[in-house]
């Protein structure tokens, strides 16, 4: 029987899994490596892998053990140069090197044994800002908790 992956533990693995597979990407980033990125030195074209919450799908009578849906975001960033006034549709173009391996990578993907696959869900719109632009790509990842008594 193979063991329970750690509630966070999701993290290192969808690194690791986007380093290994995506190579469009100069970097692939935890949310805690960004925060003291400013936005105008930032690497790109990269991605960004940023914990998005979790949802109690079931939890047993005695509470010890629960099904959770995780979300994660994986945001595809890519830089336009300003000075030929690159609008959305070239940073568009540019960022589909990024996203369809993403999606290919995770799409379906089985992280361990006692999960099931990575679903696509709904995310947020991309944004542009500043000569970057952002373009998030949601995913759900079905997580089996359980807790041994203290």
């Amino acid at each position: 029987m193979t063991s329970p992956i750690d509630f966070l533990g999701l993290e290192p693995l969808i690194l690791a899994r986007l380093k290994a597979t995506v190579p469009a990407a100069r970097s692939v980033l935890a949310a805690e490596d960004l925060a003291d990125v400013e936005a105008r030195s930032q690497t790109a074209p990269a991605l960004h892998v940023i914990y998005g919450g979790y949802r109690v799908i079931e939890a047993s009578e005695n509470g010890r053990t629960a099904s959770t849906e995780q979300t994660w975001i994986v945001v595809a960033v890519v830089k336009g140069a300003s000075q030929r006034g690159d609008g959305p549709a070239v940073l568009r173009a540019s960022a589909a090197e990024l996203v369809g391996p993403v999606l290919a990578a995770l799409m379906g993907w089985r992280p361990v044994d006692r999960m099931r696959p990575l679903k696509l869900a709904n995310g947020p719109r991309p944004v542009f800002s500043g000569g970057f632009a952002y373009f998030p790509l949601t995913f759900a990842a079905q997580v089996p908790v359980q807790v041994e008594k203290l």
